[in-house]
């Protein structure tokens, strides 16, 4: 792949007064003969729609995050006003006062918050490429990401394997527009000079004879923090949007034997050594049909347990390996706690321990020895059974476990519980030689 012209940045900043009416304002130029310019938006700044209006004309409604218009043809001449209102709205987003020269091509890109955003205004420069080429520039309009690397590469490669295509790019910052072969490609992004991976396409074919640009936003869902979008300049509907390919698993160990396990993705391994009661913690990889998911014992060859999922991307799972070597079962978890309430906890139940039979959940105060006056919140439950996320108070909290009906209680275990956190609870058999009838242990299901 041909490196990236070197790209100098080019930073423009919106100028956004707080009044600010529908109204036609004076141009230096007042040209007497219509001369046309063209200017596409890009919406890059997470929140409501917006309509563009230059002078006191609507040119185009409803901009959704995330997408473009088409170059829209607009008078050309000194000072013209263009203004972002929130769609429906008299409420200015953004205004700026460009001069426009006659068949010249703009972009105006509104990125950061979307309370108070920036502009950037960039004069395209559209090149016909070589028949085996495209032209690509980039743009950083993820704030909260911070300087980050870009690399478009071959489908297969991973970023630990080459330097990135674009180093400590700036938020706001944009590249001028550099060749491409055609072909299929990959585009990571890292923070600057990092590994781990903030977004991933998965395989995209570039083949048009087109000027594209690359948008790096903030994710407008699922769990990633960032998505992609790119914009065709040659094309009538030019914006496309790319959610990151990956999902996430987490394995958790709760085969009493006490064996250490294996994890393998796809035949790649990817978790070795995994000790009973551990979790791997949460792992990235490439979601899709017919993903091979397989467990096996770190002294042996052969799984344990294997899986084949269609795992969606952008969603998480908690694989839990149970009861016994002998009789290994899996039970599969969504961790997808949503904020139901931003001062509140979220607590998950799973009985993971075979040996229990029926057993009744208690959720008090840690001081709380006495169980007698109490019912308790989750009666027979039964092996492998779920209680999915609970709304519960933040602070300390205690789980209790007695056998269905009694008021003994096998274990007491307790937490405390910040506020937004979400944490699963997980009941095991006791390894082997532990005198106990019951073990307990909490994870968090946030990543």
């Amino acid at each position: 792949m041909r490196r990236w012209l070197a790209y100098a940045l080019v930073l423009m900043t919106g100028l956004l007064p707080l009044s600010c009416s529908k109204s036609s304002s004076s141009s230096s130029s007042n040209p007497s003969v219509f001369q046309t310019a063209f200017l596409s938006v890009i919406h890059a700044s997470e929140g409501g729609n917006v309509d563009l209006w230059v002078e006191s004309s609507a040119i185009a409604g409803g901009i959704q995050f995330g997408l473009a218009t088409e170059y829209l043809e607009i008078e050309a001449g000194n000072d013209r006003l263009i203004q972002l209102f929130e769609a429906g709205t008299t409420r200015l987003v953004a205004v700026i006062n460009p001069d426009l020269d006659p068949l010249k091509r703009y972009t105006l890109i509104i990125v950061g918050d979307f309370a108070n955003p920036e502009v950037i205004f960039i004069e395209d420069d559209l090149e016909q490429a070589d028949d085996d080429e495209l032209e690509i520039r980039a743009v950083h309009a993820a704030q909260a990401a911070g300087n980050i690397d870009i690399y478009i590469t071959s489908p297969s490669t991973d970023v630990a394997d080459v330097d990135p295509t674009l180093a400590d790019v700036t938020f706001q910052a944009f590249t001028g527009f550099g060749s491409l072969f055609k072909g299929n490609y990959r585009i990571q992004v890292t923070e600057a000079g990092e590994e781990t991976v903030l977004f991933d396409s998965g395989a995209i074919g570039l083949f048009e004879d087109t000027n594209i640009t690359l948008i790096i936003l903030p994710a407008s869902s699922g769990n990633r923090p960032l998505m992609m979008t790119l914009v065709d300049a040659n094309q009538g509907f030019p914006a496309v949007q790319f959610m990151d390919v990956r999902s996430r698993i987490r394995l958790l160990h709760a085969i009493s034997d006490n064996e250490n396990l294996q994890l393998l993705i796809d035949s790649s391994l990817r978790v070795s050594g995994l000790g009973f009661g551990a979790s791997s913690g949460h792992l990235d990889f490439r979601s899709g049909d017919d993903t091979d998911f397989a467990v096996r014992q770190v002294s042996g060859s052969l799984p344990l347990v294997e899986e084949t999922l269609d795992i969606p991307a952008l969603t998480d799972r908690t694989w839990i390996v149970t009861n016994s070597l002998a009789d290994p079962m899996s039970l599969w978890l969504i961790d997808d706690p949503a904020v139901v309430n931003a001062n509140k906890a979220q607590l998950r139940l799973v009985h993971s321990a075979s040996l229990a039979g029926l057993i009744d959940v208690y959720l008090t105060a840690p001081s709380v020895t006495d169980l007698n006056p109490l019912d308790p919140d989750f009666e027979n439950m039964d092996f492998l059974d779920v209680i999915e996320h609970l709304t519960v108070d933040a602070g300390e909290i205690a789980v209790q476990i007695t056998q269905a009906g009694q008021k003994l209680a096998l274990i007491k275990e307790s937490i405390t519980l910040a506020a937004g956190d979400a944490v699963t609870a997980v009941g095991f058999d006791p390894p082997p030689g532990m005198a106990v009838p019951f073990t307990l242990d909490f994870y968090s299901d946030r990543p």
